[in-house]
C-alpha cells in the first residue's frame, strides 16, 4: 500500500517545516520528519505553529462542551426523566468499533444512574446500515430510544418519529 499525499504548495510546506523544526519536539533529532509532518498538517488545515502544537498535543481542555450540540440539553433531560420514571430505554447502535463502544458506555452510564437499558445492533448482512422502522416501533412500544449516531439516515428517523409515538 502506498500513501498518496494531498498536494500542497511546496514553498508553504518548506516554510512550515522550518517553523516546526524550531519546536522542542523536533530539536531532539526528528528533524527529517518535519517535511512530511508539515505536508500532513497543511492537508488537515493546520497551517500555523500554534495550531500544530495544539493539534499534536491534544487535551481534554480542547474539547467543546457536548451541550453545544443541537438538542443535547433536551436529550439529556429526556433520558434523565426516563431513568427517574423507571422507563425502558433502548440504545440503538451499530456494528462498527465506535458503535459498539458507545453502546457499552451509554448502557453502563444509564445503569450507574439507576436506569435499565437494552440495546439493538442491526445484523450487518441482513439489516444493512441504518435504523429500521420495525425497531423504532418496538422502541415506541417499550419506552425511550437513544441513538448515539448521526448517520445519513438521521433525517429519515426524524420523519419516522413524527408518525410513531416515540418519546426520545
Amino acid at each position: 500500500m502506498r500513501w498518496l499525499f494531498q498536494s500542497s504548495d511546496p514553498a508553504q510546506t518548506a516554510t512550515f517545516a522550518t517553523q516546526l523544526r524550531e519546536l522542542p519536539e523536533f530539536r531532539a533529532g526528528a528533524l527529517s520528519a518535519a517535511d512530511v509532518l508539515a505536508q500532513l498538517l497543511l492537508a488537515r488545515g493546520v497551517a500555523t505553529v500554534e495550531q500544530a502544537v495544539r493539534f499534536l498535543n491534544p487535551s481534554l481542555d480542547h474539547l467543546h462542551s457536548p451541550y453545544d450540540m443541537l438538542g443535547m440539553t433536551a436529550a439529556v433531560a429526556r433520558v434523565d426523566a426516563a431513568i427517574q420514571r423507571k422507563e425502558d430505554i433502548l440504545i440503538y447502535g451499530d456494528y462498527d468499533v465506535d458503535g459498539t463502544t458507545a453502546i457499552v458506555i451509554l448502557k453502563t452510564a444509564i445503569e450507574l444512574c439507576g436506569g435499565t437499558a437494552d440495546f439493538h445492533v442491526p445484523h450487518r448482512i441482513r439489516d444493512g446500515y441504518g435504523m429500521k422502522d420495525d425497531i423504532i416501533e418496538q422502541a415506541a412500544a417499550a419506552g425511550v430510544a437513544v441513538d448515539h449516531q448521526c448517520g445519513h439516515w438521521h433525517s429519515r428517523l426524524c420523519c419516522r418519529r413524527n408518525r410513531t409515538p416515540l418519546r426520545a
